[in-house]
């Protein structure tokens, strides 16, 4: 989940803005997910609250509808995850649909 938040979260900033914002590769320059993907992986087996605890770490670059339980792990593209998520991109909603030409409205 690390990987995939980082992925999406870095790909779709750069689509939106360039490399002119940028939180380093993999988002490798935000301290708060590096710690948490440092003290939540590897695990040694299950682990009460590990879904829940990599949710909560993932969420503040989470802009792919990632850890939803309803899903169950499987992940098409759905761009109105990311719309919602747009303010983590710095951007707006409509900013969002325009990149993947989708009609705003």
């Amino acid at each position: 989940m690390f990987y995939f938040a980082a992925a999406s979260l870095s790909e779709m900033s750069r689509r939106l803005h360039g490399d002119a914002w940028s939180r380093g590769f993999l988002v490798a320059d935000d301290e708060d997910v590096v710690s948490a993907m440092r003290d939540l992986s590897p695990t040694r087996g299950p682990a009460p609250g590990l879904f829940a605890r990599v949710a909560a770490a993932i969420a503040p670059i989470n802009v792919a509808g990632l850890a939803d339980r309803a899903k169950r792990n499987w992940y098409g593209v759905d761009v109105e995850d990311t719309v919602r998520a747009a303010d983590k991109l710095g951007a707006s909603p409509d900013a969002i649909r325009r990149l993947f030409a989708v009609p705003t409205g």
